[in-house]
């Protein structure tokens, strides 16, 4: 699909694939990359990173504490999960 696409960028989480996307030497980013990189153009706030995590979490999506945290550090907010 990626090759189909003729996309930039893959967007995947797992470490299985993003093993093979990087042997392919296939640019990625993951849910802490998208995160970050909307925060760093503006698009969100910190408010808005927490929210976004809190409700990953509370729906239970994979993500975690150590990323939670790194995410949370990388925007300047000391709440740890």
């Amino acid at each position: 699909m990626y090759d189909e696409q003729k996309a930039d960028l893959l967007l995947i989480d797992e470490r299985k694939g993003r093993s093979v996307a990087k042997q392919l030497k296939i640019r990625y980013i993951g849910t802490a990359g998208i995160l970050m990189l909307a925060y760093d153009k503006g698009y969100i706030g910190q408010p808005d990173v927490k929210i976004c995590l809190d409700t990953m979490i509370n729906n239970n999506i994979r993500l975690g504490k150590k990323i939670c945290n790194t995410i949370m550090a990388y925007v300047g907010l000391e709440e740890r999960y």
